[in-house]
């Protein structure tokens, strides 16, 4: 330790105890603080001599203490808790302190002159007076600055009660601070630079009143409270009457304690404002500066930086400042609350101290605050203030000052204060007007334009007391002799205030700034400013938030203008009289063009409150506002006399006549209602004035009408004109204004103005409203007038309007436009002219105009059919005919009935149609007879469409459904319903049943009635009465399909008919049927269709009656054993009886007793039951002998596990002796093709479970079925095989076995045959071998022959085994293999996935190493597969929608023709991508480039999707390096990227590209290749195909599943594709469409993938789900290049949602993901890792003997936008320099190169293996490793030397180093 210097004065000096207590941060600078309280004040201070009651009295005794000096235990705990830092603890410390040194029974009172302490005194007053001297100290210094307002609070209530308690001392203490705060603020420049002692700014007395200005209410009422105790403690007389003490220390004090306190409030709140330029300044200059900050501020001297950063030291020496550690985020936030706060206070305190004394208030003298402010500009500091809430209360201040102390904005001139020094006038004077131009012109905040214009208009209003008044406001120079500052530049303040008004102040509320308008533009010195600002001020009304804000512009705008135009001309500088006429005339021109443009301003105000639309609740009191502006600015002008001193009086004639004309021109009604209120408003004002009636506005709107304005309707009417005009036309007249006054004359007759007015109606094109209201007061009120009206220009004009009404009706019917609104009128009139209304039941119109309205309906042939519209014309005639049927003849009320029951619609439901068809039997008989023939022979043509098949259909049932509803209303009239709408010929169903389409037809037309119809309608019990059964059998025969599901028409049918399809009825349908069939089998049908339809309704039908037989759950072997430790005595098992063979037989045991001997191994005592049911002896066996189940039974439980019934076998007898033994042989080949189809039928539902023997229907059907097996054995070994017999010898046993093309699907019929196949399939094998020559021949090998193979392999897949399971395998592969190579139909692809698929579900069944030989086989089956799926067309069948009008979806029958093949491809690839992923992912990486091409196929979209990301997850490469062959226009990509490139970048470039083409299917790479220019996303949002950008992301997404598999194969791949990606720039373009269709809205993040899911149900992806998965994965796997695209291109509209999003959705759940990738991770070894979803952190622990390593990495939430942190400093033992090294690394690799955390703890494992090895690394290859793009460098051409000795990799290092750093001069990569 180095020996202190000693003490140049020779003494020692004792420093006190403050060097030894920490309350400071520096004890040193606590006792220099406490001497300079004591000891004096600055000398040479401008205001020395009126300041001097500042300091201290003489002979003070009163000072502060850093420390506390006394003795009392409690007070050192309490002040030792007041120090810490937990605001909760200081606040109870300081609750405690008040109640233990200065209680007080009630709070502060200040209700007495006499203020009262507690009864009881705890404290000596010397202690108090000890306690207080501490606790000031800390008040000033700490307390008041802490940011907790509860802590701020407690302390006032302390001072407040050591005030009650001693005062004399408070008082000392107050005015000590008071002198030692001003004479330190004196001598620096307010940042702390002066003393540098603690609380050098500021003062008590400052701060307390500043705390009364506290937006905390709990701190503002304690403060209030302090301020009165601290005003009586100050005051002298207090003291006397307190304390009884009469010395005379305060003798000097000659100055009131008003000045004092106005002097330290000023004093303080200059030094807080001089210090306040940022939080810093204010934090050293109130010494709350944290240690850190302390330390940086120490080391900034040191290095010679300054506030702002400018650089110090000197040359050659290192800049070590950084070394110092800067204060924390935490710190930071606490100082600039700090220092918000403060200031906010000050300004306020400032504003409120000028408020409570203002300058020249009584009794206060010449008191001036320039007098006591240093420098004014300082109150104005933060006008320019970047917070906007400084701003704000910066312009309270100064519009306060511009009111109580305009002094300070106005200075005195230098002369008249003699105590000013020479250069202090310059000081002194008032930058403001500048400032104020400045403030307006950049001021953006819309919480600041009400302050900001109060304030300019505060200041303009300041100039009043100067000569010139306010128009000094606008001298902006600045030799005004007016003892005034300098004012504003009127142009450039016009300028500012005109582009802020267009604006709208930038969404500030208009109601809060808009009243300020007025006086501030009157004030302006010529009217074009004026007219200048009220412009603008109207042009911001479009650009206000809302209509309320719109509506107070506009208010403001009305009375701006209405006040300009009636101000007198001297009140706004020009000048009343001249010398020169021309320049009067000329003057007055001008003044008239801007009075014209305020005059239309103003009636601009009127327009848009006349149009204004309704705004609702809120804007109510806006719109009341406006109202009662424009009420009384216009009565205003309108009475306004000839008054020449004002502008309208030089355009008052223009205004009446040509303004308000074109103001309230093209007025509709809801404009007209407001102009009416106007004038009541008006004339409300007009009599609570007692004033003239006449008016220039009324005379104006009287011109604009016809008559006049307001008609009495309620004189008595007479038969004149006027009377008429009156009474009739004036409701029309009064709100359609016309140009010109038109009048009629007392002489003309009514018939004469009626006609005028006709014509008007007519040539002008009104609106018929005109003359409804016109006829309606004629109807109600002049009845004797209707014979006026009834004249042939009125049929005419109404013939005119049904015209219009029904060319309206044709061209909108169906297009839901509202017809009830649109033609409200036209129905109105035309049912008023037919006396269709309550107002008159008198036509106006002849019967022979109605008879033409009936021609005119009749006119056109359209049939609207389904539409719901009025028919507004058709409606009116059956109105009229039913009110007199005089009206129509019958011929013509026949063709109305019939246009009506076509139409539908309301006229066909309306009651006056009901009573016409009930009243009139004759015309309800024709009319259902000619409508029966109409439907019979609609539903009978033959003429279909396929497109319009739909709409035909349920237009015909519409029809047929209105007229049966007239059958239900009148029963009786028809026998049957369904021969009414004809549909019960037998004969028209058989002959339908040769068209696909007229079967389909008949279906929707017969569903669409039933839809139509319940269940008790006529037409439904008539097909349920039908006992023959012979007509419904037809209709289920004609129902079956022959497309998609073939029964599920039938069934949507039966459903209707409900319990009446019992099992009673479906027998007698059976049996129907059989007979039918029987028939047609014979030959005598119309056609195979007929047959065919049979067939698949006889399986149908035979499925509702009985199930079929199905196959019982398999027993797995796995399931089968058990356990030799889960054995207990008397369990009953089954023993397998020979151990050596698989399936031997078993028999019942049961455990007699465990053995134990022979540990860890035991066995059994077992009794069993014999196959003769006899005890077995007893006998011992071990646990593999020992099984759960009885395999060998499980095929007898399957064949009897159905009870006899004679029903069934009745059944089966039947269709086996009617239906199939005539037939199966010796027949056409169709018979025979049905015959086995009912085989089929009969063996899979009945069972074969009748009895056995010669003659029995079991006997003859086991023959029937072996002589079919010994024809297909008989064609397969001749060696001339002839292929017609093969292949129908193959399909009829195949079709026998259960895989018919026509019936259902049967399981097990080889198992109730006792078929084991295993002959035959030798035979086939052998047949079917390539290297047969009969293979060769169109017989074996033949495109018909490999399909009816497969149905024969599936319909035997049951007896697959072992043995036998290769050889059917290849079969299949040979089958597979043939049919690829052809063009084949769907029904061939459809027979492929079934077979396949029922050898994949025999195959689970199978031991593991039988599976692993038929691997290949199976492989090749599915790549054959995928690869007739590529090649299949799908757009080769015909699809059309159907059903589209049926209520139930389940009655829909398939739209698409293609429907079931892509079922089964969806089964196939659902079951199989879960139980044998790697055929999938096989199949698919054989046929890729197919698969591919499939996504852009709606159909096909699906399935290549979900096999190739199979085959992408499944991680294998499609190429080895050696063998990739990249494709022509990858070849070209690669050319145009390295042109230009120095070579070694060029093989960088190429090594990316090969190395994504071994991963990436080489046509998704030519894909991507082209996204950059062949960009799917259009600016116009138009016309988008979203089939196509589906297809685009589902390529990315499998791209990124590629990238993912490859990253994971090896880390390097990710930089290698990555790199590949940013060269083609495809990352713009799936942001450009994902972003647009996203929904970033909240959700579960496992829900993103279930639109990719393949157990979704879904068969068609979402554009928008998938588009929200894109940005999901690739946020994920490639965040690099997210993150540049986020920074570079990605639309700030865009950055804050998507930055949300991935905080929210992509962060938690990528997190999720690769914390479970770590744990799953073998690669790990025994690196411990831990990871928390919360603090988001990773942490790896290595650990190596003793020793310990850990890295952690941080991962933000908004990640990538944001980068990872890696902290490696935990490696004990590893040099800085190493371990910052491998944090360099870990970032560029998470932030750098889409590298995943594990990839990171892996490269972070692999230095520290290599650390541990001894293994030292190149320096040379670091900076390689900088100069490489990807920041990595291949592993094998550089190898790192244990022995420590880098020559080896030197040399080969430099020359490629000095390449990668001339790339980064040149290029900049």
């Amino acid at each position: 330790m180095v020996k202190q210097k000693r003490n140049t004065t020779g003494t020692a000096e004792f420093t006190g105890f403050a060097a030894f207590v920490s309350h400071t941060s520096s004890a040193a600078v606590a006792v220099k603080l406490s001497q300079s309280k004591s000891e004096g004040k600055v000398k040479g201070s401008k205001n020395e001599s009126s300041l001097s009651n500042l300091d201290p009295p003489p002979g003070n005794k009163f000072r502060t203490n850093p420390i506390y000096s006394g003795t009392d235990t409690n007070l050192i705990k309490i002040f030792k808790r007041i120090t810490k830092k937990d605001a909760t603890t200081k606040t109870r410390a300081l609750a405690e302190l008040a109640d233990y040194a200065f209680p007080c029974d009630i709070d502060i009172d200040t209700t007495s002159d006499k203020l009262k302490s507690t009864s009881t005194q705890p404290l000596q007053k010397n202690e108090q007076v000890t306690v207080l001297a501490h606790f000031f100290y800390l008040f000033s210094n700490k307390l008041i600055h802490d940011n907790n307002p509860s802590v701020r609070s407690e302390a006032m209530r302390v001072l407040g009660n050591a005030m009650v308690h001693v005062p004399k001392a408070c008082n000392g203490l107050l005015r000590q601070d008071a002198a030692v705060t001003f004479n330190v603020s004196s001598g620096n420049n307010g940042n702390g630079n002066g003393n540098g002692n603690v609380g050098a700014i500021g003062n008590v007395i400052g701060w307390v009143h500043s705390l009364r200005s506290s937006q905390v209410m709990e701190v503002m009422k304690v403060s209030n409270r302090v301020w009165k105790v601290m005003l009586a403690t100050l005051n002298k007389k207090f003291h006397d009457a307190k304390e009884g003490d009469n010395d005379n220390d305060n003798d000097n004090d000659n100055d009131s304690v008003e000045a004092f306190i106005k002097r330290c409030i000023i004093h303080h709140s200059e030094s807080i404002l001089q210090a306040s330029s940022r939080a810093t300044n204010l934090a050293e200059a109130l010494s709350v500066t944290s240690t850190a900050q302390k330390n940086q501020s120490v080391q900034n001297k040191k290095s010679g930086k300054s506030g702002k950063g400018q650089g110090g030291g000197q040359k050659g020496q290192p800049d070590t400042s950084n070394d110092v550690a800067g204060p924390s985020e935490s710190e930071k936030e606490e100082m600039e609350e700090r220092y918000e706060r403060v200031v906010l206070l000050t300004v306020r305190a400032m504003t409120s101290l000028m408020m409570e004394y203002p300058e020249g208030a009584e009794g206060d003298g010449d008191f001036c605050y320039n007098d006591i402010v240093t420098e004014p500009n300082i109150l104005w500091k933060h006008l320019n203030s970047v917070k906007g809430n400084f701003r704000r209360a910066t312009f309270a201040l100064i519009s306060c000052i511009a009111q109580n102390s305009t002094s300070l904005i106005h200075p005195p001139s230098p002369s008249s204060s003699p105590s000013t020094t020479e250069g202090e006038g310059d000081r002194k004077k008032s930058n403001l007007s500048l400032l104020l131009l400045n403030i307006l012109s950049s001021e953006r905040d819309p919480a600041n334009f009400a302050g900001l214009f109060e304030m300019i208009l505060l200041f303009i209003a300041s100039f009043r007391k100067f000569n010139g008044g306010v128009t000094m406001a606008w001298e902006s120079s600045n030799d005004s002799d007016q003892g005034c500052c300098r004012g504003m530049d009127s142009s450039v303040f016009v300028k500012s205030m005109s582009k802020t008004l267009k604006r709208a102040c930038y969404g500030s509320p208009s109601p809060q700034w808009a009243p300020t308008m007025l006086p501030i533009i009157v004030t302006l010195q010529s009217p074009e400013q004026q007219m200048r600002v009220l412009s603008s001020l109207w042009n911001g009304r479009g650009t206000a938030v809302g209509v309320a804000d719109s509506m107070a512009i506009v208010t403001a705008v009305a009375e701006c203008s209405m006040y300009l135009l009636v101000q007198s001309k001297n009140m706004d500088g020009e000048k009343v009289s001249g010398t020169d006429k021309d320049d009067d005339n000329e003057d007055r021109i001008d003044r008239d063009e801007i009075a014209i443009d305020m005059s239309q301003i103003f009636l601009d105000c009127v327009t848009y409150y006349l149009k204004l639309s309704s705004g609702g609740s809120a804007s109510l009191s806006a719109e009341r506002n406006l109202s009662a502006t424009l009420i009384r600015d216009l009565y205003k002008l309108d009475t306004l006399k000839n008054k020449d001193s004002c502008k309208f009086s030089g355009i008052k004639s223009w205004f009446w006549s040509e303004g308000i004309s074109s103001a309230l021109s093209e007025l509709d009604r809801k404009a007209m209602s407001r102009l009416s209120g106007i004038l009541y408003g008006m004339k409300g004002v007009r009599d609570s004035k007692q004033l003239d009636p006449s008016s220039y506005f009324q005379t104006s709107l009287r011109d604009l009408f016809w008559i006049s304005i307001i008609p009495d309707c309620d004189t008595s009417p007479n038969k004149s004109a006027a009377s008429f005009c009156d009474e009739a036309l004036i409701p029309w007249i009064t709100n359609y204004p016309q140009t010109k006054k038109e009048g009629f004359d007392e002489s003309e007759t009514a018939q004469t103005v009626w006609k005028q007015f006709l014509s008007k109606i007519v040539t002008k094109d009104h609106s018929l409203g005109i003359m409804i209201v016109a006829v309606n007061i004629l109807c109600s009120k002049h009845s004797e007038l209707v014979d006026i009206v009834r004249c042939s220009d009125f049929e005419i004009f109404a013939t005119g309007v049904a015209k219009r009404a029904e060319a309206f009706y044709i061209t909108h019917a169906g297009a839901n436009l509202g017809n009830d609104h649109l033609l409200n009128d036209e129905s109105t009139f035309l049912r008023l002219t037919t006396g269709l209304t309550t107002i008159s039941s008198k036509s106006l119109v002849s019967f022979e105009t109605i008879n033409s309205w009936v021609d005119i309906v009749l006119s056109h042939g359209f049939e609207y059919g389904i539409y719901n519209d009025r028919h507004v014309l058709l409606e009116i005639i059956v109105s009229s005919v039913c009110k007199d049927s005089s009206v129509l003849g019958k011929d013509a009320m026949m063709a109305i009935l019939q246009r009506a029951w076509q139409e539908g619609g309301p006229t066909w439901d309306s009651d006056d149609l009901k009573t016409i068809l009930s009243s009139d039997k004759d015309l309800r008989s024709k009319f259902l007879t000619a409508s029966s023939q109409a439907i019979t022979e609609e539903i009978q043509s033959k003429k279909i469409s396929a497109s319009g098949i739909d709409f035909d259909s349920y237009l015909w049932a519409d029809r047929a459904s209105r007229v049966l509803g007239i059958l239900h209303r009148t029963p009786n009239e028809i026998s049957s319903p369904t021969a009414f709408v004809g549909l019960s010929s037998i004969e028209f169903w058989t002959s339908s049943m040769t068209s696909s389409l007229m079967c389909e037809k008949l279906y929707l037309c017969l569903m669409y009635l039933l839809q139509k119809e319940t269940d008790e309608s006529e037409i439904i019990s008539h097909i349920k009465d039908d006992d023959s059964c012979g007509w419904i059998i037809h209709v289920f025969m004609a129902f079956v399909s022959f497309e998609g599901s073939n029964t599920r028409r039938c069934a949507n049918f039966a459903r209707l008919l409900g319990d009446h399809l019992c099992d009673t009825k479906i027998e007698s349908l059976i049996y129907k049927l059989v007979d039918l069939l029987a028939t047609a089998l014979k030959g005598k049908f119309v056609s195979n269709s007929f047959s065919n339809r049979g067939t698949i309704l006889l399986d149908w039908f035979m499925s509702m009656r009985m199930p079929k037989f199905v196959p019982a759950p398999k027993v797995f072997l796995d399931d089968d054993s058990i356990d030799q430790q889960d054995i207990r005595e008397g369990d009953e098992l089954w023993y397998v009886i020979d151990g050596s063979l698989a399936n031997s037989e078993r028999i019942k045991a049961k455990v007699l007793e465990v053995h134990t001997d022979d540990l860890p191994n035991l066995y059994f005592s077992i009794s069993g039951v014999e196959n003769d049911g006899s005890d077995s002896k007893t006998k011992q066996t071990i646990a593999n002998r020992l099984k759960r189940h009885n395999q060998r039974n499980l095929q007898d439980e399957l064949i009897s596990s159905k009870p006899v019934d004679s029903s069934i076998l009745r059944l089966e007898e039947t269709l086996v002796t009617r239906l199939v033994k005539p037939f199966i042989q010796g027949s056409p080949e169709h018979s025979m093709n049905l015959a086995a189809e009912i085989f089929n039928v009969a063996i899979s539902y009945c069972g074969l479970q009748g009895k056995s023997g010669l003659g029995t229907t079991r006997y003859d059907v086991f023959q029937f079925f072996f002589k079919k097996e010994q024809e297909l054995f008989a064609s397969l070994v001749e060696e001339d095989v002839d292929p017609v017999i093969l292949n129908s010898a193959l399909d009829h046993f195949s079709t026998i076995l259960g895989f018919g093309m026509l019936t259902s699907r049967s399981r097990c019929n080889s198992d109730i045959l006792k078929y084991d196949g295993i002959s035959l399939l030798n035979i086939v094998e052998k047949a079917t071998d390539k290297d047969d020559s009969r293979s060769k021949n169109d017989g074996i090998g033949g495109r018909a022959f490999w399909p009816i193979v497969m149905r024969w392999l599936a319909a035997t897949v049951n007896v697959m085994t072992e043995a036998n399971a290769a050889c059917m395998w290849n079969i299949m592969h040979t089958a597979s293999s043939s049919i690829s190579c052809q063009d084949i139909s769907e029904t061939t692809i459809s027979i492929f996935i079934h077979a396949l698929e029922d050898m994949n579900n025999k195959m689970v069944e199978l031991p593991l190493p039988t599976r692993a030989t038929t691997i290949d086989a199976e492989h090749s089956c599915v790549f054959h597969l995928f690869r007739l799926f590529a090649l299949w067309d799908e757009s080769s069948a015909i699809s059309h929608d159907i059903g589209e009008y049926l209520i139930d979806d389940n009655a829909i029958p398939e739209r698409d023709a293609n429907t079931c093949l892509l079922q089964d491809f969806q089964t196939f690839i659902a079951h199989e991508a879960v139980r044998n992923p790697s055929a999938i992912a096989h199949g698919a990486k054989k046929q890729v480039e197919g698969l591919l091409l499939c996504l852009s196929s709606p159909k096909k979209q699906w399935f290549a999707f979900h096999a190739l990301i199979t085959s992408a997850r499944k991680g294998d490469p499609f190429y080895s390096n050696d063998d990739v062959d990249l494709s022509e226009s990858t070849n070209n990509r690669l050319d145009e990227w390295t042109a230009g490139r120095d070579e070694e970048e060029a093989i960088e470039i190429e090594e990316d590209l090969f190395a994504t083409a071994q991963w990436l299917p080489h046509g998704l790479m030519s894909d991507l290749e082209t996204w950059k220019d062949d960009s799917l996303v259009q600016d116009s949002g138009e016309n988008v195909d979203e089939q196509a950008l589906t297809a685009r992301l589902l390529r990315w997404i499998l791209c990124l599943e590629y990238f993912d598999s490859a990253g994971n194969a090896d880390m390097r791949n990710r930089a290698h594709i990555s790199s590949y990606i940013e060269k083609t720039g495809i990352i713009r373009e799936v942001f450009a469409i994902a972003a647009s269709f996203a929904d970033f809205s909240a959700q579960e993040p496992e829900s993103l993938f279930d639109c990719i899911s393949i157990s979704s149900k879904q068969e068609a992806f979402s554009l928008h789900k998938i588009s929200t998965l894109a940005i999901f994965r690739s946020v994920e796997l490639m965040p690099t290049l997210c993150k540049s695209w986020w920074n570079d291109e990605c639309p700030r509209s865009l950055q804050i949602e998507l930055e949300k999003f991935v905080e929210s959705m992509v962060a938690p759940e990528t997190l999720r993901r690769e914390l479970d990738r770590i744990n799953r991770s073998s690669e790990l070894g025994e690196l411990q890792v831990s990871g928390s979803y919360v603090s988001r952190e990773v942490v790896a622990t290595y650990t190596q003997d003793e020793c310990k390593l850990s890295v952690l990495i941080r991962v933000p939430s908004s990640f990538p936008f944001r980068n990872a942190e890696v902290d490696c400093q935990k490696t004990l033992g590893i040099s800085e320099k190493r371990w910052r090294f491998w944090s360099l690394q870990i970032m560029r690799m998470l932030n750098g190169q889409d590298g995943s955390v594990l990839d990171a703890l892996l490269l972070w494992k692999q230095n520290v293996d290599k650390e541990f090895d001894g293994v030292e690394p190149c320096p040379e290859r670091i900076s390689a490793l900088y100069a490489n793009s990807r920041g990595v460098l291949p592993a094998e051409e550089f190898v790192e030397d244990s022995s420590r000795s880098n020559s080896t990799c030197c040399s080969s290092i430099r020359s490629l180093g000095m390449k990668l750093l001339k790339r980064l001069t040149f290029d900049g990569t």
